[in-house]
């Protein structure tokens, strides 16, 4: 296992948030090209054989057997997935999307927990090389102490991710020229109504307190609208100018 650093925080804090953006998008993709466990089941072997995802040292024995417990749990839960479309077609809704705003709150909250800590961490005398081995001890201070700071300022929730973001990490960026975050308004008041809508998604019963707009959309209160696939590619544009992610690990 590699030795934890200040570089290695930041550059997997970037590359995680930009998983969740694409994985997020992606399984709404796979899931709208579903048709039927046999075609799935013919995607998956060929994509073994032709993208060569099978790990070379494994020996055909396990390969096989690994094969064998996909192609079973396809079956089972193709019935699943059969059940579910034609649930959408009845009700005329697609809940994966409320998911993905869910994963993208639970993104953006865990990258701007791990900069921070990463920061804090650059900030001590010994840590200013960032890629000097960080003490499991200093790690696990650093990191209580930012989640605090992460309840503290859920006093001001919805807009603690704003709060956090700017108390801890963009007056704090000791890399200005690499990784040149943005305070736009505009953009953060989508960041603050994404997490009004996970609130509403996952303790108001669906229910808005009051009509958000995010870019050209509007939600109404009392009534979410559903949320489509339009939503969060516009919701996942903005936190990627937010965090301004991009072809930037390792220049540091």
């Amino acid at each position: 296992m590699k030795d934890l650093t200040v570089r290695s925080l930041i550059d997997s804090a970037h590359e995680d948030l930009e998983q969740v953006l694409v994985s997020a998008g992606v399984s709404f993709i796979l899931w709208n090209s579903f048709t039927s466990s046999e075609e799935l089941k013919r995607n998956y072997l060929a994509a073994q054989n032709k993208l060569g995802l099978t790990d070379k040292r494994r020996t055909s024995k396990s390969i096989g057997e690994n094969n064998e417990k996909f192609l079973a749990l396809v079956d089972e839960l193709s019935v699943n997935a059969e059940e579910y479309r034609l649930w959408i077609v009845k009700n005329n809704r697609q809940p994966l999307l409320k998911n993905i705003v869910v994963a993208y709150c639970a993104g953006v909250e865990g990258y701007l927990k791990r900069i921070a800590v990463a920061f804090a961490l650059h900030e001590k005398v010994k840590y200013s090389n960032i890629a000097a081995s960080i003490h499991d001890d200093d790690y696990k201070k650093t990191l209580e102490s930012k989640l605090k700071s992460w309840q503290h300022c859920g006093k001001l929730a919805p807009s603690r991710a704003q709060a956090f973001f700017e108390a801890h990490i963009f007056y704090k960026n000791p890399y200005k020229n690499i990784y040149r975050f943005s305070l736009d308004l505009d953009d953060w008041n989508v960041c603050n109504d994404l997490f009004r809508l996970r609130n509403a998604i996952i303790h108001d019963n669906q229910i808005l307190a009051r009509q958000l707009e995010i870019g050209e959309y509007k939600f109404l209160p009392t009534s979410m609208q559903d949320i489509t696939i339009s939503h969060t590619d516009f919701i996942s544009k903005v936190i990627r100018r937010i965090f301004d992610l991009g072809p930037k690990l390792h220049l540091l």
